[in-house]
């Protein structure tokens, strides 16, 4: 039964959970690949991911996502990309109500010698890791629970040599140690943090031309966000599967480099790509676009991809911006969002879902939201 061990009989599938309620977004992020995932030959070699866990309501529905559409309760590699609530609350659920192969995600509060990175001579190691341990109690929570089941717990960190997962090469290219250490000053849970800066855009409650008013290279994000880890799936063809987490500008760049490094043709070669902050204006701009989707005429060479973002349903909250999606689309790729339901991309052999429909991609939008 060769087959099932052949590329021709290999599969790759991502759902996009719907996450929060009606003005709230978060990331709740499913993955499952393999070797005869439609179980044809009664030999399904499958591994599953599941990429942080929403709000904490959430994780009842990854619960019942893995047990209905990927038959199984098991996570072979479960991640938190960051520690924000709508990205970590709903693990502690999945935790307890799954066995888990093992749990990354960063734990700085282990981290040895942090004054080091803090220009403030007033902090201390031993001040920065209470502010640590009183403000991530959830993350702590969670590799505790993680621990006392015998998962094991392990921090990811660019550089990486990949690693090859039931023929899928797994890559993380941000942050590096170093990176996510200058970040560490202005967490929220540090001493000296700083606010949430650039957490937030105003828009006007008109819109404008997109000639007028198009993305640019300014946007900023908190260091929290730029914490995030960013992953590339590289599928057995050579595609990308590239997820982001909350990364903003700053942080993407860096894990563009590290690509690079690796030698991961991200123009040519990605097939999907997590748009970051469900699409926030503050997240992306032109030049990194350029970067990972590649320019225009860059993009136009290769197939069509497509971006995912995980977005509430209330129509002021402004995900995904309208001028992410139209510079997305410009480097051909088409963008999707939640908006209160699961979408799924897959590749190669996977089972058909009753019920289950095609998307429509967001349009092109000739105006877009003006700046406040």
């Amino acid at each position: 039964m060769s087959i099932i061990n052949s590329d021709s009989d290999f599969g790759f599938e991502v759902d996009f959970l719907p996450v929060g309620d009606a003005d709230k977004s978060g990331d709740a992020i499913c993955l499952r690949w393999g070797y005869d995932l439609e179980n044809r030959y009664g030999h399904r070699r499958q591994y599953v991911c599941v990429i942080d866990g929403g709000f904490v309501d959430t994780g009842d529905a990854i619960v019942s996502h893995l047990k209905t559409y990927y038959e199984t309760s098991h996570v072979n590699l479960m991640i938190n990309t960051h520690p924000h609530k709508d990205h970590l609350g709903g693990l502690q659920k999945v935790i307890e109500q799954c066995t888990i192969g093992q749990l990354a995600m960063h734990l700085p509060w282990k981290h040895r010698e942090l004054a080091t990175y803090f220009d403030d001579g007033r902090v201390t190691n031993m001040s920065i890791k209470r502010c640590l341990k009183e403000k991530l109690g959830n993350a702590i929570q969670l590799v505790e629970t993680a621990r006392n089941k015998g998962v094991e717990v392990f921090e990811c960190f660019a550089p990486s040599s990949g690693k090859q997962l039931c023929g899928v090469n797994v890559f993380v290219l941000g942050p590096s140690q170093d990176y996510y250490h200058t970040l560490l000053p202005d967490f929220t849970s540090t001493p000296t943090d700083a606010n949430g800066c650039g957490e937030r855009v105003d828009f006007m409650d008109y819109e404008v031309p997109d000639e007028c008013c198009p993305l640019t290279n300014d946007g900023e994000t908190s260091a929290e966000n730029n914490s995030s880890i960013i992953l590339a799936f590289q599928l057995p063809e050579g595609e990308i599967v590239l997820l982001t987490g909350d990364a903003g500008i700053h942080a993407l760049n860096h894990a563009v480099r590290e690509a690079e490094r690796l030698r991961l043709d991200l123009k040519q070669k990605i097939v999907f790509f997590q748009m970051p902050h469900h699409g926030s204006i503050q997240n992306l701009g032109p030049s990194v676009l350029d970067r990972i989707l590649g320019d225009s005429k860059e993009a136009s060479a290769r197939e069509k991809a497509v971006a995912y973002a995980s977005v509430c349903m209330h129509p002021k909250v402004g995900h995904p911006a309208k001028h992410v999606t139209n510079a997305i689309q410009a480097r051909n790729c088409n963008c999707f969002s939640t908006k209160g339901r699961p979408i799924r991309k897959f590749f190669g052999h996977v089972p058909m879902r009753s019920g289950w429909t095609s998307l429509t991609p967001i349009p092109y939008y000739p105006t877009v939201e003006a700046l406040a």
